[in-house]
């Protein structure tokens, strides 16, 4: 019985952290869009059908990916010390 309650938590952990990584991928790529100078509505679509000339070249996603670890870096050395320190139910969320 123990077994079957921690798969259940760990595929409630599994699609909840899937879902939010493809909602935060969706979204930078609608926000790069319009930083390119699209609209909204040209970049809400399904990516084969994204306009001509969007996106970066591999140094750009490279860079973009260092940033987005630096960035992050500090907040998630932040919250493995607050799950550290406390206990509660949802922090297994994050």
């Amino acid at each position: 019985m123990i077994f079957i309650n921690y798969l259940k938590t760990s595929w409630r952990h599994i699609l909840a952290n899937r879902l939010f990584s493809i909602i935060s991928i969706l979204g930078l790529a609608i926000l790069l869009g319009m930083a390119q100078g699209y609209t909204f509505d040209q970049v809400f679509k399904f990516f084969p059908f994204y306009p001509e000339g969007y996106g970066v070249d591999l140094m750009g996603v490279y860079a973009g990916w260092i940033i987005t670890l630096a960035l992050l870096y500090p907040l998630c050395k932040w919250v493995a010390e607050v799950k550290r320190k406390r206990k509660d139910w949802w922090l297994s969320y994050l």
